[in-house]
């Protein structure tokens, strides 16, 4: 197996591990599974949000409570978009370098 392919398979296991433990710490209730909109800005970024939404890859939940906040994001499908994001990018890089490596 070649560097870059290690290193993809490196950040797919990552990736996985991080997953599992934001998931354990929500079912654990160490981190609430709401997130309000500003607190997802705040972690992903407004054009992150959209095009996640954009993406179907999140959705918006109703609050209840329409002084705190309109709507809220599940924090595990923020963090499965994550999780897609960054594959997505790495397997993108590593496309990449094998193109330029078959063209050189």
């Amino acid at each position: 197996m070649d560097e870059e392919l290690k290193i993809l398979v490196d950040e797919v296991y990552t990736s996985a591990y991080n997953s599992g433990m934001i998931d354990l710490a929500t079912h654990l209730g160490i981190l609430d599974q709401k997130v309000t909109e500003a607190q997802a800005i705040k972690m992903h970024g407004e054009k992150l949000l959209r095009e996640w939404r954009h993406k179907k890859w999140i959705k918006t939940y109703p609050s209840g409570n329409q002084v705190r906040a309109r709507f809220y994001y599940k924090r595990s499908e923020l963090e499965v978009a994550l999780q897609k994001e960054n594959l997505s990018n790495a397997v993108a890089r590593h496309s990449v370098k094998q193109l330029l490596k078959s063209k050189s």
